[in-house]
């Protein structure tokens, strides 16, 4: 399960480059389910932050076409690859003020419940910044993609946003997500999430 998991993490990550979400979430092209930003919005501020997502196109249509590259089954199985793609369209690398982490996970998966140590340790892996699962508690279960896409920002939010502020800066949140069903009727959700450093 984990194996899988890390798998998944590493797929969306490329995916987190990918965006598809919209604001009001829903169903979206060929019946797919999107992400709510308002509904992640919603459970960040029931955890006391006031940090707060927004939809970003760039990321929404990379989502897209990592969604269709994925179902093409061009990059299906290879995890690295998917991930180097992400990371190439979105410019997430070192030193550059834009990072992102993903997730890819079954819709059983999440029903089960998602762990906030797993969701952070994917952050972490993926973007190199310090994370804290101290809000995630107001957020458990974590059995949706809202409640991942919620408790992955906060995860970082909580260390990264005093920090850049001291500096004058601010932090923005982007956030995607969308699902795929593959040729074995499997659905999958691809989460992303985007953090874009600026100075002030």
């Amino acid at each position: 399960m984990m194996k899988a998991k890390k798998w998944m993490a590493l797929a969306l990550s490329a995916v987190m480059a990918v965006g598809m979400l919209t604001g009001c979430g829903g169903t979206g092209s060929a019946g797919r389910s999107s992400l709510n930003t308002s509904s992640v919005n919603s459970l960040i501020k029931e955890a006391d932050s006031k940090v707060r997502v927004s939809s970003d196109a760039e990321l929404n249509a990379a989502m897209d076409e990592t969604i269709a590259l994925m179902e093409q089954g061009g990059m299906g199985k290879n995890g690295e690859s998917l991930h180097s793609y992400l990371i190439g369209v979105r410019n997430y690398k070192s030193g550059s003020n834009r990072k992102g982490a993903s997730f890819v996970l079954t819709e059983s998966e999440l029903e089960a419940g998602i762990s906030a140590d797993w969701i952070a340790s994917v952050v972490n892996t993926q973007t190199n910044y310090s994370v804290s699962t101290t809000q995630a508690g107001a957020i458990a279960p974590i059995d949706t993609a809202e409640k991942v896409a919620a408790v992955a920002v906060l995860s970082v939010s909580e260390q990264l946003d005093p920090i850049v502020e001291q500096i004058g800066g601010k932090c923005t949140y982007n956030v995607s997500g969308k699902t795929l069903k593959t040729k074995d009727e499997t659905v999958y959700w691809l989460i992303s999430i985007e953090i874009v450093v600026d100075k002030l």
